[in-house]
């Protein structure tokens, strides 16, 4: 057998059909390219055909072909003692006879660097096939550093995937995805995470409008840029995060119109002017980051009426004038950062109130009390 066999994976329009399905048989995605890796490389021993034979079963014998796969790939892990015989894997046995897989899987190593070397090929770019899938409710590629997006196959998954409801991407390479490939994103979607994506270019302002989005998470892409919206904003938003990005700007008084926020992450992005008074009304928000921006101005006392507010950080602004002494109303809190502003005047003796506080960082301010940088609360 020729381990050395090259697999063209990118060309095998059988390879693409299969993974699909598999994905829709519910095999999570990341797997379905091991599977489907470990199936080409077999292919590629003298095995002609193998994958279209696989691929000519119901989806319930298929299903169980995957699973004996999953175990023959378990067993091919360094730590494993489990030996691949026809126990194993019958079904697989009787597809690969009359070769028995003794003969075929007994040198491990062999074996699991050709199925890396096959995966390292098929998960170059997510497969335009996904975009058939027309009934999927939820798609979660998250972790796949080496998957990457085209705006092509973007713009085929925004048209065709109209009841998706969660789009989970982190880590997918989309460098190459156009933003305007987002515009259309279907108004079911509860669920829009694309953290540490590569992204960059001014982010589609309707994305903040979707009507059933829940959760909007773009963490770690620096050179996205965007702002957010002024007038009728109002959804049923409960996770926004943007922290390190570009975005930038004022923040709207629109923002108070999230009244199910519960975490709200804007750190080390460009916003500037002042905290709005409005963020009083955000009463649901559980955390707050605002950290590592040109915020300024005093902090307005309405913050105090954040009374489920467990995390604040406003950290590295250039925020000024006293702490209001209502901030002692904040009784969930248990880490607050103040430090690296310039905060003047008395520490309020209120905050002896917030008994549940573990983490208080002032330092780096004017305050005219003298304190350690940090005070631990037991």
């Amino acid at each position: 057998m020729d381990s050395s066999q090259s697999v063209d994976a990118a060309t095998h329009v059988t390879d693409r059909v299969l993974y699909r399905r598999l994905v829709e048989i519910g095999v999570d995605a990341e797997e379905s390219m091991r599977i489907m890796a470990f199936w080409m490389w077999v292919e590629a021993q003298g095995f002609i055909e193998l994958v279209p034979k696989i691929s000519a079963n119901n989806d319930q014998l298929l299903a169980m072909v995957a699973d004996e796969t999953k175990a023959i790939l378990a067993a091919l892990d360094p730590s494993s003692t489990t030996p691949i015989t026809q126990n194993l894997c019958p079904i697989t046995s009787l597809i690969l006879y009359p070769v028995s897989v003794e003969e075929i899987f007994g040198d491990k190593d062999l074996v699991s660097e050709g199925v890396s070397e096959v995966h390292n090929q098929f998960s170059g770019q997510v497969p335009h096939e996904l975009s058939k899938l027309s009934k999927l409710s939820s798609l979660d590629l998250s972790g796949n550093k080496q998957v990457s997006l085209n705006t092509s196959v973007m713009r085929r998954l925004v048209h065709n995937l109209t009841k998706l409801r969660e789009l989970r991407l982190d880590g997918v390479q989309m460098s190459l995805v156009s933003l305007d490939s987002l515009m259309n994103l279907s108004s079911s979607l509860t669920v829009l995470s694309l953290n540490g994506c590569g992204l960059h270019g001014n982010l589609p302002y309707n994305i903040f409008r979707l009507p059933s989005l829940r959760e909007l998470s773009l963490i770690c892409n620096p050179e996205l840029r965007g702002a957010f919206p002024t007038t009728n904003w109002s959804n049923p938003l409960m996770f926004l995060d943007v922290s390190t990005t570009g975005f930038s700007g004022p923040l709207p008084n629109s923002v108070d119109n999230l009244k199910f926020l519960k975490h709200l992450g804007l750190s080390q992005c460009n916003f500037n002017g002042l905290i709005p008074a409005s963020f009083g009304n955000l009463t649901q928000i559980t955390e707050l980051d605002l950290s590592g921006n040109n915020f300024v101005g005093e902090l307005p006392s309405s913050l105090s009426n954040l009374k489920n507010l467990s995390f604040l950080n406003l950290r590295c602004n250039n925020l000024s004038g006293s702490i209001p002494e209502s901030f002692g109303n904040l009784t969930k809190v248990t880490y607050c950062y103040l430090s690296s502003n310039s905060f003047i005047g008395h520490i309020p003796s209120s905050l002896s109130n917030l008994k549940d506080l573990t983490f208080l960082d002032l330092g780096g301010n004017n305050f005219e009390d003298i304190i350690e940088v940090s005070l631990y609360f037991s």
